[in-house]
Order: C-alpha cells, then structure tokens, then sequence
C-alpha cells in the first residue's frame, strides 16, 4: 500500500463498551495526521501518546471509519498485529480516513458510585455543556422561597437598604454596630482575588517551575489577608453581577454551605439555602446612584450542618479554577481535580463533572493559544505601526490543504539594535530555550552585554526546533541588522549546540567564537564533582591568557 491515510487520534481519555456500543469520553484530539498504513504499529499509540504528555501504556485502541457512527468503533485488543493489517485494508479500500481512540493503562479504572452512573446518562442525554462564560449556575425562579424574598425586596423599595434579619452587618450574629467595609479596599479586594492568567513566558526547568510555586504560595498568604471572613455583608460593593456571584462562590467553597442563585432580570440576583429549613439568603441589585452593584439584604444564619456538595461548583467553574494548573501541567487526570477539590474545599465534586471540568481546561489552554496564534500577524503589523525602524519577519510552510503551517517568527527592535552599537562591547552571547507550552517550539536570543556588564537583549525569535536551518536563518538576520560583516571584531559565546556553531562558523567565519563556561561546567562536574575541582575551574575560567585582553 503505497498511499497514506488521514488520522483524527483521540487520546487521553477512556473507552468502554456499553449494551454493545463503543463510547469515548474525556481527552484530547489532534487532526489531520498523516500515516503511511505500511508502517503502523502498536509502538506508534505509545510514542504518540508519549509525545503528546500522557504518560501510561497504551492498553486498548478503537477504529472507525471517518462516515461511520462512534458506537460502531471496532477494537483492536488481542492479535494486534493482524487487527491493525485489517484495519488498515478496511481504511485504504473506503476513504482513507480513520478516527482512532487510545485507551491508556489507568484510564476509566474506577468505578462509578451510586447514582453517578444515573446524573451522567442524564447529564449526557440533555446535552449539557459549559462554555465557561457564565460558570455560576443561576437556577430557574421554581422555589416558593424566591418568591417570597422578591415579594419582599418589592414592597420595600424605599428602603431596600436596611438590613434584613439576624447578623446582616458584617455577619454580626449578635446585633452588633453594622460596620460598612471601606469602598477602597473592597476595589484592592476585587483586584486581588482576580483570576489573572500567570505570565506567559514558560520558565526554563522544573526547579524553576517549583521556585516559581513556592513564591506563589508565599505572596498569596501576605496578599490575600482579607479574604476571610465575613465574605459577604450588607451594602457591599460588586463592579459588575458576576463579581457578585464570583464571590458568593468563594463563601460557599470557604464555609461549606450550599446555597442556590437566582437571577431576577438584569439587575438583580438573590441566593438562598439549599435548606428548605434554613432562612440564608441575600439580595445583589445594581445601584445607580453609584454605578455598582451593592448587597441590600442578607440574612445571615445557617442552623443546620454544613454540606459536602455545592451545586454552583459546575465544570466551567472548575475548569476556571484548574485553568493554570492544567497549562502547567498538560497531563493533569480527573482523579488529582477530584482529590484537590476536596483537598482545598472539603467539597466532593461527581467523576463525570471532573473529567468534563479537566476537557474543559485543557481546551481553554489550547484555544487560547491558537488564538493568540492566528493573531500572530496582527501583532506584527502593530509592532510595525507604533515602533519606527522595527524589523520582523514571520516564515510559514505551505501544507497540501493549503494552509500555513508556523516555522519561524524574528523580532529586533530599532532602539535596541542602535544603544547596542552606540555603546557596545563586542560580546554576543547566542543560546535556545524550550517554550513548555502545548504549541512547543523553542525561543532563540541574542544578548550582549551593557555599561554596567548587565545583560542587554538585542533580538529574538521563536522557532519549531533548534537546528541547522533556525541557528543560520537567525544568525544571518542578527548579521544584516548589526552590520557584522564576517565577525571581524567580534566575540560570540554559547554553548556547544551543533547548529549554533555550524551557524556562527557559516556566517561569522571571522569572529571569535567562545563556548559558555557555565554549560562546561554543567558537563565537566559530572565526573568531576567535589568542591575543590569547581573552585579550580572557576580559577582557570577567570584566568585571561597571555597577550589576549578582554
């Protein structure tokens, strides 16, 4: 079989076979793969899989035809061998594309609890989907309760203001002054527990990454101060409804009490007890004296256990709150959201809403990054627009569909190439770094260094990988921006990457090219481990040689 066939590879998730019928849920797609039948084995799912973040064997693998129905989906378990021969006659003799599910090792292997089973079927039956956009769940106005609170916000209008029923100031349960909270620190308040995307650049490694968590953690505990209790009180002030609900969802993760939320129109929301007993309940309406949504009333007093549910906790929520940690970590399972959720919230959230929450996540990583991707362009033609002299230049490979596929991207900016040349030393130092997100790729920079011997960047670029062709495109770039001419004069220093000196000796044959002392040292104490030897390296290192000034 000298042709190829079109893969749509389903991975991550688990498979099971239902009444006879096949059915996948959870995980990730990647479409458009080319596979030549001729050379597919069962060591291309493990690879593929391995390559892609998911960790585990493969351990089972279903097919389909592109037209046919997923219930239909053949397995490929026992003689795989021949299974995948078959499969492979059966797709080049019909239409050459194929969807193929992967079932890794540890995938699906806990069982549903009571009830679960049930909600799920339900839950798929209705559609139901989370875009994200609206995660607090507002439910439908069918409890007697909400009645009788708008009855009651209605025929006091006049003074919707005044508090409503036991420990409304504050949550003062014993008839305390009311203490209003102070407008500015409520607007420091809102900033601080914003749900802000980390940075974007990746750091380099995994201790990094660690160093970069506990630094997190430690700012957290001196930043978030207010966050506690009370959460909500009377006449507080919210920029918009859904920073209300945002917060009432923090008082119900922090105190464990189930409430349920109401919208009455557009300007006004109420929440109530889970308990038909209980008489909680708050009103949030927009006040336009002040352009901002206040509490008006709150009844503050719950005489019942807490619950270990929440019904606001839906899976756009969860995906909002796991959004981070599943760019950090792509290969997140539903099992490490459930446990974290009870962990931090002492919540117990169904397995069907975690595996939906972990999609839902990981799609928001994916998405946002493709996004910002196909404004690539958009970004170039504003840097063009607001910054006089500055050089790019974006390099795509045409596919057979005729789209573009991303290669290479070269940014310099002007005020830097001229500061550089103006008060230059004649040092580049040249190296490549891992960018740790779903799109991959590599950043490659030029940095020289200042009057002060600080670092000073000079241009930059990202690329798909670190190699021959990336190294010369970008050395040739730096060449022609700098005016290097063959090197004459100049110090390149940077590791012992291939490319890179191929690189530097193609196009900078002249220069003095110097190898990083660090990345030697790296290597060097692999063999050479103790204290004394690093001091004498180091002592070699500084040592300049004779009739060589530096």
């Amino acid at each position: 079989m000298s042709d190829v066939m079109n893969v749509k590879m389903y991975y991550g998730g688990y498979g099971s076979v239902k009444e006879g019928f096949f059915d996948y849920r959870g995980g990730l797609v990647k479409e458009d793969m080319i596979l030549d039948p001729d050379c597919v084995t069962w060591s291309i799912f493990d690879e593929f899989c391995e390559a892609n973040g998911m960790s585990g064997l493969v351990e089972k693998v279903w097919y389909k035809l592109r037209h046919e129905e997923i219930g239909l989906a053949k397995i490929i378990y026992e003689d795989k061998d021949s299974q995948i021969r078959q499969m492979c006659m059966e797709v080049m003799t019909a239409t050459r594309e194929v969807d193929i599910y992967i079932h890794q090792m540890g995938c699906g292997e806990h069982d549903k609890s009571d009830g679960e089973e049930q909600v799920e079927a339900e839950a798929e039956a209705k559609g139901v989907e989370d875009n994200g956009e609206d995660p607090v769940e507002e439910v439908p106005n069918n409890d007697p309760r909400f009645d009788i609170l708008f009855e009651e916000v209605h025929s006091g209008e006049g003074t919707e203001t005044e508090c409503v029923g036991v420990g409304a100031g504050n949550g003062n349960v014993n008839g305390d002054e009311v203490v209003v909270g102070d407008p500015v620190d409520e607007v420091e308040f809102e900033r601080q527990c914003g749900d802000d995307d980390h940075p974007s650049p990746a750091l380099d490694t995994d201790d990094e990454w660690e160093a970069f968590n506990e630094e997190e953690r430690s700012v957290s505990i001196s930043s978030y101060v207010k966050d506690q209790p009370p959460y909500l009180w009377m006449k507080q002030t919210f920029q918009s409804g859904e920073a209300f609900k945002d917060q009432l969802l923090r008082y119900v993760l922090k105190t464990n009490y189930d409430v349920k939320l109401c919208r009455w129109g557009n300007t006004k929301l109420a929440a109530i007890c889970v308990n038909e007993k209980c008489k909680w309940s708050i009103y949030c309406s927009f006040e336009r004296p002040i352009n901002k949504w206040m509490v008006k009333r709150y009844h503050d007093c719950h005489h019942h256990n807490k619950s270990s549910r929440a019904r606001m906790l839906k899976q756009g929520v969860i995906a909002r709150l796991f959004r981070d940690e599943a760019r950090r970590r792509p290969t997140i399972s539903w099992t490490d959201i459930k446990d974290e959720i009870m962990m931090r919230y002492n919540l117990s959230v169904s397995k069907w809403i975690c595996q939906k929450a972990r999609r839902m996540a990981l799609d928001l990583v994916i998405e946002t990054q493709g996004v910002q991707f196909s404004k690539l362009w958009d970004y170039e033609g504003e840097l063009h627009r607001s910054q006089v002299g500055m050089h790019t230049e974006i390099v795509t490979i045409p596919q057979a569909d005729g789209k573009q596929r991303f290669d290479k991207f070269y940014v310099s900016f002007e005020v830097l190439r001229k500061s550089w040349k103006r008060c230059r030393r004649p040092i580049i130092g040249l190296d490549g770094a891992f960018l740790k997100w779903e799109l991959k790729g590599e950043i490659l920079a030029a940095v020289g260094r200042d009057a002060d011997n600080r670092i000073f960047p000079i241009a930059w670029a990202i690329v798909r990988v670190e190699d021959n062709d990336s190294w010369g495109w970008f050395v040739d770039k730096l060449k022609q921006d700098l005016g290097l001419g063959l090197g004459n004069g100049f110090t390149i220093i940077s590791d012992k990457q291939k490319g890179l000196i191929n690189a530097v000796s193609d196009h900078l044959p002249n220069a003095e090219h110097r190898h990083c002392a660090r990345h030697i040292f790296a290597n060097w104490r692999k063999a050479y481990g103790e204290y004394e030897y690093e001091s004498f390296f180091w002592a070699i290192a500084f040592s300049g040689n004779e009739g060589y000034c530096i």
